[in-house]
This record gives structure tokens, sequence and C-alpha cells, in this order.
């Protein structure tokens, strides 16, 4: 939750930019929240969210939610492309030999 006076300020963004670079291994993201919250709804759609088919199934298989919450309540999910099976290392290093650099070039 971002509060009222610090939000629209790119904070929102900031965070789920980190979060998400954060997590290894993993291959999809949900999040939940309140069905009336249009606020955190459109912020998640924003950034890549889909609203998820059958929420409260959702909910059900990985939360504990109280009945009456499971109603009120939605789920987005977010499929992240640098998970397990897409890892690829990143290319080898190339260094400049200590003559080339001391002229001002490289090989």
């Amino acid at each position: 939750y971002i509060l009222p006076e610090y939000q629209h300020q790119g904070i929102g963004t900031c965070l789920h930019e980190y979060l998400e670079r954060q997590v290894q291994g993993v291959h999809r993201i949900i999040v939940g929240t309140y069905a009336g919250n249009y606020k955190a709804r459109r912020a998640l759609e924003k950034v890549g969210y889909s609203l998820s088919a059958d929420s409260e199934a959702v909910l059900r298989s990985y939360y504990s939610v109280p009945e009456d919450r499971l109603r009120s309540s939605v789920t987005y999910e977010k499929t992240i492309n640098r998970g397990i099976d897409t890892f690829s290392p990143p290319p080898p290093l190339r260094v400049a030999s200590n003559q080339a650099t001391r002229r001002g070039r490289a090989p």
C-alpha cells in the first residue's frame, strides 16, 4: 500500500520492479487484492498482471482466507520470463590487454 500523499510518483512501479528482480526460479507471481480496490487493480494491469480466470480457486489453493474475503477478493497473475527454464548465462567478458588499454584503444 502506498500512502495517498506518495501516490503517482512512481514508487509503486519501483517497488514492483524491485520485487520482480528479486525472485529467482519463479515462473509465475500471484497477487491478491480487494475487488473494489480499482487503484490497485489498474496498477497491476499497467505492469502486466492479468486477472486470474478463477480468483476464488487461486485463493483457496494458496491461502487460508475467510469466506467473506474470498467473495470480495480477486487475484492477478504474471508469468515471469526469467524462470529456471529460460535462464541463459551472460556472454563471456572480453578483457583488453594492458598494452592496448594504455594506448587508449581496445583490441
